[in-house]
């Protein structure tokens, strides 16, 4: 019989040393973080397709000229990657 909920309860009366403790705790944040890193990349990635797809559904044929001379398209871009930064910044931060 292989439950993991009975391997758990009977491990309860086994103390594990504290080196193993802390590594298989260092081990379970490890993948809780990559998990956490995975959802918050998919999330920028979608946030931004639907953003540049809602952009050229929305906006006429003649503001795009107008609106990506270099200067413009260099400081829209500074401002998207800076948004993009404070949002996954603050979902990083513990």
């Amino acid at each position: 019989m292989n439950d993991q909920s009975i391997e758990d309860i009977l491990a309860y009366h086994q103390p594990l040393d504290g080196a193993h403790f802390r590594q298989q705790l260092l081990q379970q944040l490890a993948v809780v973080q990559a998990r956490r890193r995975r959802i918050m990349v998919w999330f920028c990635v979608l946030g931004v397709l639907l953003t540049l797809v809602y952009l050229w559904w929305m906006l006429p044929s003649l503001v795009w000229s107008q609106l990506f001379t270099p200067i413009n398209g260099l400081l829209l871009f500074g401002i998207g990657v800076f948004v993009i930064w404070l949002w996954t910044d603050t979902l990083t931060s513990h």
